[in-house]
């Protein structure tokens, strides 16, 4: 048909459509050929109401494998379906897909990314194109002294651990500064300030400073072993420390109970338990 051969059937039953007859030599079992370079060939399957059609083309842009429905694409091997894209383009390895990506394995290993490249080695995270941070190799992400066993997280700006839904436990910030679960600094930088000026303070507390306004309540059950909490007193006038504590005893001294608080002075409380606290500095 107009220098093509519509059909044609060798000695060895290998089929041919669309293909000249110089072409021969290259047929397998099936060759489907289009009639120029841009439109290629095109298998099509479709059910017989055509609501569902199944396209396997190739042109110049290269080979295209296409459901014109919503229903999910399956690559089936050995009895079971090992690839899935859904309708909205997401993929499931070995499991239907309910994310973009969605894995499951019975084996050790989910995913293993291997590169060779000298500045590869790591996955990129970005929302609507702007660039969230990295994880991988050592060498790209870390630059000078990191090893090609290292491990890294890089972020374009805070670096969070979250827990429990979101709540942010520790945060580095973009200038390097680690903080807890409250946005207090971490480590030897000086010491934030508590909850209360006044009144019984909590565990959140710990490693704080009161600056009191008035009376403070030591609480009981409530701090653990190595807590301190340091209470500057604020007006000039001297203040009283109530034990609602078990003990609460003065270091290098035999007294527990209430205490007082200089003006202007400051004291610490160490804790060995939630049940006993020593207190040390301006009291009496």
């Amino acid at each position: 048909n107009n220098g093509f051969e519509t059909l044609h059937a060798d000695a060895n039953n290998n089929i041919g459509i669309g293909a000249a007859a110089t072409a021969i030599s290259t047929y397998r079992v099936l060759n489907v050929t289009g009639p120029n370079t841009s439109t290629g060939g095109l298998v099509e399957v479709a059910l017989s109401d055509r609501s569902q059609i199944g396209r396997l083309a190739i042109a110049s842009g290269g080979l295209t494998i296409e459901n014109t429905g919503a229903s999910t694409m399956a690559l089936v091997n050995n009895g079971g379906i090992r690839l899935q894209v859904d309708g909205t383009g997401n993929v499931g390895i070995a499991k239907t897909p309910t994310a973009r990506l969605d894995v499951t394995t019975a084996g050790v290993n989910v995913a293993n990314f291997d590169s060779s490249a000298a500045n590869g080695g790591y996955i990129q995270v970005s929302r609507s194109g702007v660039q969230a941070g990295f994880i991988g190799s050592g060498i790209p992400l870390a630059g000078g002294g990191a090893a090609v066993s290292d491990f890294a997280v890089r972020s374009e700006a805070a670096l969070l651990l979250t827990y429990n839904g979101g709540v942010v436990g520790l945060k580095i910030t973009a200038a390097g500064i680690l903080q807890d679960i409250n946005a207090n600094e971490l480590g030897f930088k000086g010491l934030p300030n508590a909850s209360v000026t006044t009144g019984a303070f909590a565990a959140s507390d710990r490693g704080k400073c009161i600056f009191a306004t008035g009376g403070v309540t030591v609480p009981n059950a409530t701090m653990a072993a190595g807590d301190i909490v340091v209470i500057q007193e604020t007006t000039g006038a001297a203040q009283t420390i109530t034990a609602s504590i078990t003990t609460l005893r003065q270091t290098g001294t035999a007294n527990t109970g209430n205490r007082t608080l200089k003006a202007y002075g400051r004291c610490s409380i160490l804790f060995q338990s939630g049940a006993l606290g020593f207190i040390s500095g301006d009291v009496t």
